[in-house]
């Protein structure tokens, strides 16, 4: 694969917690190229670095060393307004945590992503938004709170407020660890069609069910990475 074909280039990226006797390394050496129009799964046991790695690729995580070319920018190279500007541009998130904001309802964290992100007309945004909810499943509880939803309604409304920009490169940190197999697989296909749509993908998890949906696949041993096939990650048995 040439970089021109990459969306996302990382090299040799290193990052350490602590100092002295105490520092850590989450991730050593970590070099890898993801595509665009591909969904990419970062596996490992936990506490191996997955989650590291994918905010040093995000631009969330300064690395210690390395580099990271998203679309062809530097980013440990721009500015913290630069790269912030990079991700409300380009990037979507799905964090552990739906981390939803309480005075808002489900509706509510749809559309404001679409009036601030773009120059939709007012009915196009509330389509767009009803549209979202009915897809994942949530369109009667669109006018609810996130004190009055469960644990996984609130994670898919996180998952379509992160969806619905249809951003270029899309991030998620275990998106079906709150979610019961039904609603995981409907994430996982709206994902894996985003990928397919020319976004690029990358998901940290632990659920092998994922694995017949991915393009590609990366696992994290102590902080080193490798790339598997999807028959020999099967065979390595759950993390």
């Amino acid at each position: 694969m040439t970089e021109a074909k990459a969306a996302i280039i990382a090299r040799n990226l290193s990052r350490s917690f602590g100092s002295g006797e105490e520092r850590t390394t989450a991730v050593q050496e970590a070099s890898l190229e993801l595509r665009a129009g591909e969904m990419s799964l970062l596996m490992g046991p936990s506490g191996s670095g997955k989650t590291t790695l994918l905010a040093m690729l995000s631009g969330l995580l300064r690395p210690d060393s390395g580099q990271v070319l998203a679309l062809g920018c530097d980013l440990w190279r721009m500015s913290d307004e630069e790269r912030e500007r990079f991700r409300l541009r380009h990037c979507g998130f799905i964090f552990q945590g739906a981390n939803l904001m309480p005075a808002l309802n489900a509706r509510d964290h749809l559309e404001m992503v679409l009036r601030w992100g773009t120059r939709l007309p007012w009915t196009e945004v509330k389509r767009k938004a009803a549209d979202m909810l009915a897809l994942l499943g949530l369109a009667h509880k669109a006018t609810l709170l996130p004190e009055h939803l469960s644990g996984g309604e609130k994670q898919r409304v996180a998952i379509g407020r992160a969806l619905i920009k249809q951003p270029d490169l899309f991030f998620a940190d275990e998106p079906t660890s709150a979610l019961d197999w039904e609603h995981g697989k409907q994430v996982v296909e709206l994902l894996r069609d985003t990928a397919h749509h020319g976004a690029t993908v990358v998901l940290v998890t632990h659920d092998y069910r994922i694995l017949p949906y991915a393009d590609r696949i990366y696992r994290l041993e102590d902080g080193r990475l490798s790339s598997v096939d999807a028959m020999a990650q099967m065979a390595l048995g759950a993390s």
